[in-house]
């Protein structure tokens, strides 16, 4: 199973299953960062080399305002 690198409220990094990789997310613009954007980048733990990037639509999470009971 992948191991969660966190604190209470923060997610830093995904360790993979075998050990090798860790998943990280990049706060860069010149790394394709933009509002709703979500870059993550993955690394080799041998070499610490990037070895690809994926960018991602930020999923929108409800407030508690914007629910609306009847």
């Amino acid at each position: 199973m992948a191991m969660q690198l966190r604190c209470k409220g923060n997610l830093f990094g995904i360790i993979s299953d075998d050990g090798t990789t860790i998943e990280v997310k990049c706060d860069r613009r010149k790394c394709g960062h933009a509002p709703g954007l979500v870059v993550l980048h993955t690394l080799s733990l041998t070499t610490g080399q990037e070895l690809s990037t994926r960018v991602f639509k930020n999923p929108k999470t409800a407030r508690k305002a914007d629910h609306v009971t009847p």
